[in-house]
């Protein structure tokens, strides 16, 4: 009957989004996932020249002149990588800092403006921590927490750029984190990224997209009704000869493709 299902191969589930540099496309795992993305879309968007004739400016030919392809999804998951491609930079270079330390006496506040005072955070543990990278220092269990940049690693003894202005006991928690440049005019790298996901019938798609960058921005809110998410979107690129990957995405006419779609 006109109108009823052919197969069993509906959409409906969730994707898995992975991102890395261009020249790691084939070797894209759910070491580089993104975790937890909703709502993933990938639309393509052809567009014409056109030629018309007469009066009535009847359309008589057109040509394909352009495809755009964009990627939409809802991030959930707030981590510094994720965070760091958000912000269109390279999150694949960040390594998660995971080192934590305590103080072994207690810093008493500095006198005078602290953002002009460096101050030396004396730890039980140096490691992990050198010149330029970022600590977070926990005054207590609860928000008094400080944000501070090393700036010298002298044995046990840290000096960061600027003091605190209130009493850090001994026994503090002292954190070594990343730091996510928020309108950094950095310039924007070119990416790659794989989907995998599943249709209604279990049987399994995949989609590669060998030159993306992330166009959307930032979003990052604290609620109370609801979990927030990040909304991301890939602008996807024609690939050149220099691109790594290019001859993959040769079509047999000579055309190159944005992206490669693959499914049983």
């Amino acid at each position: 009957m006109a109108g009823e299902a052919l197969t069993p191969k509906f959409m409906l589930g969730s994707a898995t989004v992975m991102i890395g540099a261009q020249e790691d496309l084939h070797m894209l795992g759910v070491g580089q996932s993104l975790g937890l993305v909703k709502n993933f879309s990938m639309k393509s968007t052809p567009g014409f020249a056109e030629l018309s004739q007469g009066v009535k400016n009847s359309l008589v030919a057109s040509i394909q002149n352009k495809n755009d392809v964009m990627c939409d999804m809802e991030s959930y998951e707030y981590t510094a990588k994720n965070l760091t491609y958000a912000v269109s930079l390279d999150g694949s270079e960040v390594v998660s800092a995971g080192v934590a330390s305590t103080t072994t006496a207690a810093l008493t506040p500095t006198g005078g403006p602290p953002a002009v005072t460096p101050a030396i955070v004396p730890v039980v543990s140096a490691t992990g921590m050198t010149a330029g990278k970022f600590l977070m220092v926990h005054a207590n269990s609860g928000d008094q927490i400080f944000m501070r940049r090393i700036v010298s690693v002298a044995s046990l003894n840290v000096t960061v750029n600027a003091g605190f202005p209130v009493t850090i006991p001994s026994g503090a928690k002292v954190s070594v984190v990343s730091m996510v440049p928020v309108g950094s005019t950095k310039d924007n790298p070119y990416l790659a990224a794989k989907v995998v996901g599943q249709l209604a019938d279990n049987s399994w798609i995949g989609i590669l997209l060998p030159k993306i960058r992330i166009t959307s921005g930032i979003s990052l809110g604290f609620k109370t009704d609801n979990f927030d998410n990040n909304p991301m979107q890939f602008t996807v690129y024609d690939l050149t000869a220099a691109d790594p990957n290019y001859s993959d995405f040769v079509d047999t006419d000579g055309s190159i493709m944005k992206a490669q779609i693959f499914l049983p």
